[in-house]
């Protein structure tokens, strides 16, 4: 029975791996931000992936620092309150953009694009004479330019909401990762 380890000795452990696990948490996030890029923003948006992963890891950065001036036990209260507050926010900002996802974005012929919340003045005129009800069926109409349908700031305003919902939703759950393995930590806290 010698190699079995208690649950003090196991807690020890674990404590003393805080900041290597807390590395994993970053790490995992940002393979999640590599393999799952915002979907119709991904290909020609590199420079906001890039954005986005630079303000994940600085927040996370940030929030170890922060950490470790605060983590005593008398603390668990207070990081608790914050972990609630990130992952409702997370929650929150995840649904905003779920909402928004499919209203401004379109598939067509197997691609997701960004689309407008505004219509040229021509596409205005042909979806009234067509009664078209769909995204769909006015880029078919259009040949698949969204530009000719979509005004191009409407379209730029669009791509900007996604994108900042995105780097919201990320950069939220990220931070509430990091917060939740520091609440562990002083949860163990002798």
């Amino acid at each position: 029975m010698a190699g079995k380890m208690t649950l003090n000795q196991w807690l020890t452990q674990l404590k003393r791996h805080w900041r290597s696990l807390t590395g994993f948490a970053i790490f995992v996030t940002g393979a999640i931000w590599f393999i799952r890029a915002p979907p119709g923003v991904a290909g020609g948006f590199k420079e906001a992936r890039a954005l986005g992963l630079l303000v994940a890891t600085l927040t996370i950065a940030l929030q170890i620092g922060i950490a470790t001036q605060f983590n005593k036990k008398r603390h668990f209260t207070l990081w608790s309150i914050i972990l609630a507050l990130l992952l409702l926010a997370a929650i929150c900002s995840y649904i905003i953009y779920d909402r928004a996802f499919p209203r401004y974005t379109c598939e067509y012929r197997g691609h997701l694009l960004v689309i407008g919340d505004v219509l040229t003045p021509r596409a205005a005129i042909i979806g009234k004479t067509l009664d078209a009800r769909s995204c769909d069926e006015l880029l078919r109409e259009f040949a698949g330019e969204v530009s000719d349908v979509w005004t191009a700031p409407s379209i730029n305003h669009c791509r900007t909401v996604l994108e900042v919902e995105y780097l919201l939703v990320l950069t939220l759950f990220a931070a509430s990762v990091v917060t939740a393995s520091h609440l562990v930590r002083l949860g163990f806290a002798s």
